[in-house]
C-alpha cells in the first residue's frame, strides 16, 4: 500500500548505497518547519555518476553526520538535518522546527536547548 513516505523512499533509492535524505528532505518528509521544496535532498559520500531527476537534489558530503531510518527511510539524524538547514531556511522556522522534533519526540529536551543555543548564534 502506497505512503506518504514512498517519494522520500524512492529519491534515496534513486541515488544508492549509503545516500541518506538530508536537511530539507528529511524536515518535508518528517513535516516539520513547514517546508515543501521543489527537490528532495539526498547526500551521499560517493560519486554519483547517473542522471538524476529533477525532483532529486543532490549533496555529494562525507559530512552527513549520524545516519537514522525515520519511517523506514535512511535519513540524516533530525537534528543535524535542521542544522544543515541554516542559511537556507529562516531561523525562527528552524526553532519552530526543532521544536516540533522534540514535540514529537524526534529529539530530547536537552537536544533541543541546544539545538536553540545553536541556531541562535
Amino acid at each position: 500500500m502506497p505512503t506518504q513516505y514512498d517519494r522520500f523512499a524512492e529519491a534515496v533509492a534513486q541515488v544508492g548505497d549509503g545516500a541518506v535524505l538530508y536537511g530539507e528532505g528529511v524536515l518535508a518528509m518528517l513535516e516539520l518547519a513547514s517546508v515543501n521544496p521543489s527537490a528532495i535532498t539526498v547526500a551521499t559520500p560517493k560519486r554519483v555518476r547517473r542522471e538524476l531527476p529533477d525532483w532529486i537534489e543532490l549533496v555529494q558530503t562525507n559530512d552527513i553526520g549520524r545516519a537514522r531510518s525515520y519511517m523506514g527511510v535512511p535519513c540524516q539524524h533530525v537534528a543535524d538535518a535542521i542544522l544543515a538547514c541554516r542559511g537556507r531556511i529562516m531561523r525562527e522556522r528552524l526553532i519552530r522546527a526543532a521544536k516540533q522534533a522534540q514535540e514529537q519526540g524526534w529529539i530530547d529536551a536537552s537536544k533541543l536547548r541546544r539545538l536553540t543555543k545553536e541556531l541562535r548564534k
